[in-house]
């Protein structure tokens, strides 16, 4: 049994707050999900990419595999890192924006995950030491954000839905009507 420490009954405004802060850690965490999808598939793609670009080089089959193996590994560290951060600096403050604009749609999140991925590539050859991602990068890199926003797509259809029953239940509440 959950004890609450302040014994006063929760007021409407109470209940907004905790309501809303309720459905933005609900969609971080289909954020969360969705940020490991995107990492898998771009680890994937790279893997494959690089195997592609590189065989005609000739050299090792074992060496051939092993690097495209760490560049996969690698691929999936940074769009791991950077979706997470992305999905806690921006895209978590999105999703509560749009939801205090009572605006429930997918289109905001793919450009801002498609822009984060832009942003992130033409970053990673600005610093010192770094390098431009090549063809695969890129792919992988966009892919990645692709599958990160179809996932949040699929995953934040069902808190929206269950968030509108509820809004359309509240409006028609006897309470509400006073």
């Amino acid at each position: 049994m959950l004890r609450r420490s302040n014994p006063r009954p929760l007021t409407r405004e109470d209940e907004a707050r905790l309501i809303e802060q309720l459905r933005a850690n609900i969609a971080f965490e289909h954020i969360a999900v969705s940020v490991l999808v995107g990492a898998g598939v771009a680890g994937a793609l790279s893997f494959v990419a690089n195997i592609a670009l590189d065989a005609g080089l000739g050299g090792s089959v074992s060496i051939l595999l092993a690097t495209a193996f760490v560049r996969a590994l690698i691929t999936m560290f940074l769009v791991f890192l950077i979706g997470f951060f992305a999905g806690v600096a921006v895209m978590t403050p999105l999703f509560r924006a749009m939801e205090k604009a009572k605006r429930r749609s997918i289109p905001p999140y793919v450009a801002a995950a498609f822009a984060i991925a832009l942003v992130a590539l033409f970053l990673a050859g600005a610093f010192p030491g770094g390098s431009a991602p090549g063809p695969a990068g890129w792919v992988a890199s966009l892919a990645g954000a692709g599958a990160m926003v179809f996932v949040f797509a699929q995953r934040i259809r069902s808190l929206w839905a269950a968030a509108d029953r509820a809004e359309t239940q509240d409006q028609s509440s006897p309470q509400a009507l006073h």
